[in-house]
């Protein structure tokens, strides 16, 4: 039976990408803005593009915000994509609002020592393991993802750093708290078969 992944429409972007990808990759997408249905659903996707406050300012207009801050993972985990990744920290430099809190530490601007590197970050990148994490399971051959940010999410505690990119400098871009909350500052779903990859493992009934 195919798992319910619901991915959580909050007007921050086009969530048709994530949508398809998800059900090319065996899952049953669900489009999910009503609150009262995100129990329902086996996994969550929370997508999303913007700035950090207005981020935040969307969820708390919908009635996602809360619902979301109280999410373990345990029994029903949250992949959190771009900004959707950034809103799981607890702040950001972006913004002054505190975020969900669910992987403790703050979203920080790129700032790269080589000036002759653009801000925001755009375009492929490689993703190096930090540690053995569902994650970064499995990583293709020549594996390599489509990236357009200008933050990044620095957790607090090591471990949760489940994978690291280079712009100019290593930065966090895959978080995994080891209780079934992730995150990718990358776009799985425009990431090719590098990105099917990974949707395919987060909507497996093994994750």
């Amino acid at each position: 039976m195919n798992l319910r992944i619901g991915v959580i429409d909050y007007a921050s972007g086009n969530i048709g990408s994530i949508v398809n990808m998800i059900s090319h990759v065996g899952g049953t997408a669900v489009v999910v803005s009503d609150p009262a249905r995100l129990s329902a659903m086996d996994r969550l996707i929370l997508p999303g593009v913007g700035h950090f406050d207005h981020g935040v300012q969307l969820l708390k207009e919908r009635g996602l915000f809360d619902p979301l801050r109280e999410q373990d993972g345990t029994s029903q985990p949250l992949l959190g994509v771009c900004l959707g990744m950034q809103l799981l920290l607890s702040s950001s430099e972006e913004g002054e609002q505190p975020g969900l809190g669910l992987v403790p530490g703050e979203c920080r601007k790129l700032r790269p020592v080589d000036r002759t590197l653009k801000v925001p970050h755009m375009g492929w990148n490689t993703v190096r393991a930090a540690r053995e994490s569902q994650a970064l399971s499995p990583q293709l051959d020549d594996s390599r993802y489509y990236f357009v940010h200008t933050y990044y999410a620095a957790p607090e505690d090591s471990s949760h750093v489940a994978g690291v990119s280079h712009y100019g400098e290593d930065f966090c871009s895959v978080v995994d708290t080891g209780k079934g909350i992730f995150g990718y500052q990358f776009h799985p779903e425009k990431s090719h078969r590098f990105g099917m990859a990974l949707l395919r493992e987060f909507v497996s009934p093994s994750c």
